[in-house]
């Protein structure tokens, strides 16, 4: 019976490590967003990763008064990715619309981002002169 439980207790260390691996390892789908950065901060006790609201190009829509409504899109990016964190903040600092390439992961773990969905790559776009 002993040897029973032990056996059991690994195998399901290891399928429920599996599992965490293919979760962390592995995205739900990739793409990009493009628009302008209206939030980013940076957040965390212990892992620190960056937060942040973009204020997106498309999707910019009106209720019954005619108000328009800005569709917003947060996101995170790993405090490992600072050319991604630099370009971010340039941006958000004059207000450049940028174009960011995305992750997005099929479980979201607190301790890693507050969202599913995790930026690594930005390019600005140029603005076009009217």
């Amino acid at each position: 019976m002993k040897k029973f439980l032990i056996v059991f207790l690994l195998l399901s260390v290891v399928v429920v490590g599996g599992y965490v691996v293919f979760l962390l390892k592995f995205n739900y789908s990739e793409g990009f967003r493009v628009g302008t950065i209206g939030k980013f901060s940076q957040k965390g006790f212990v892992f620190k990763t960056w937060e942040g609201q973009m204020r997106l190009m498309q999707g910019v829509t009106q209720d019954a008064t005619g108000t328009l409504l800005a569709n917003d899109w947060s996101f995170s990016v790993l405090g490992s990715e600072k050319d991604v964190v630099e370009a971010i903040n340039q941006a958000s600092t004059y207000g450049h619309p940028v174009k960011l390439y995305y992750k997005e992961k099929i479980q979201q773990f607190g301790f890693l981002g507050d969202t599913e969905y995790f930026v690594y790559k930005v390019e600005e776009l140029k603005r076009s002169n009217p």
